[in-house]
């Protein structure tokens, strides 16, 4: 998720991407929303609460730190983890 999250927020914007993530069944949807709310030290829990009632400054702000944090994360998730986009199954998005 963390290779194909980058482009849905690029294409449906940080809001309507996290919204889809929050749809999604499993712990690991969860587990990631809560990781990037942590990463970014957003005050609230839910980082989809908190990116719906932000005014446009920092909609824009969460947005690029939301972008930072999931590169980071595609980063490590290639170099540590040894994670292959091709590896990804393509129906998850």
């Amino acid at each position: 998720m963390c290779h194909k999250l980058p482009i849905l927020i690029h294409t449906a914007g940080l809001a309507q991407a996290l919204a889809f993530v929050e749809s999604r069944k499993g712990n690991i949807y969860k587990d990631l929303l809560r990781h990037l709310a942590q990463t970014i030290e957003v005050k609230e829990e839910n980082l989809v609460k908190a990116v719906r009632e932000a005014d446009l400054n920092d909609y824009m702000r969460l947005t690029s730190q939301v972008m930072a944090a999931l590169v980071w994360y595609k980063r490590f998730a290639q170099s540590v983890l040894g994670v292959d986009v091709s590896d990804t199954d393509e129906q998850e998005v």
